[in-house]
């Protein structure tokens, strides 16, 4: 009986992402993934042109959930102040509740996307979200008259804090917590950086 072509590029796409989580994109071969397929060599280039097309095809919807969810956030927080107890509260809970659906339903993909994209067309991917968010900071903070300096430094305190949530988001995916006990991990996270970032504030008077 003919296997459906969705049925068999479900399957390329399946072995790929093994291949890609177990050897890394350089070291993957597309030999090796037909055979986890269990798809002729040659059936393969049928589907696909190459390992980065291939790669693009398994990462491409979590990159855009990513970057929706990012404009999200900070659309959300726009004008707010870290400061407020109440604006604290809503953002981590709103946050971590979405990142912890989109770790569920997109782990190895975010782990591909982020961690393992070397020498693929996604490889600046994981610095450029962390400039968006950098970014994102620096004009939240220069909003809230943090100070000067603290404002204009390259790849100063800003940069740090923002790598830093970026690495932790990763290491939250690769740790296959639960849904309840990732949602908590993120949570005590984001409030940590939010209380951070809140404490290069001035006083409220």
């Amino acid at each position: 009986m003919q296997i459906p072509k969705r049925d068999i590029e479900a399957r390329l796409i399946a072995a790929g992402r093994e291949e890609f989580l177990d050897r890394g994109f350089a070291k993957a071969t597309m030999r090796h993934i037909a055979g986890r397929a269990g798809v002729s060599l040659g059936n393969v280039y049928n589907y696909f042109q190459g390992k980065k097309e291939l790669f693009t095809a398994i990462v491409l919807p979590v990159h855009r959930r990513v970057d929706e969810l990012m404009a999200d956030f900070f659309q959300f927080e726009e004008g707010r102040d870290f400061r407020d107890p109440a604006f604290v509260k809503a953002f981590v809970f709103r946050t971590s509740k979405a990142l912890t659906l989109l770790i569920q339903n997109n782990r190895n993909d975010l782990i591909l996307l982020l961690d393992r994209s070397g020498d693929t067309p996604f490889e600046g991917y994981k610095m450029r979200l962390t400039r968006m968010i950098e970014r994102d900071f620096r004009e939240d903070l220069r909003s809230q008259k943090a100070a000067a300096v603290l404002v204009r430094a390259e790849n100063g305190p800003l940069f740090l804090i923002a790598k830093n949530l970026v690495e932790g988001i990763i290491e939250s995916a690769k740790q296959k917590a639960g849904p309840d006990e990732l949602q908590r991990t993120l949570r005590s996270f984001f409030r940590y950086h939010i209380h951070g970032l809140a404490s290069l504030l001035p006083d409220r008077g």
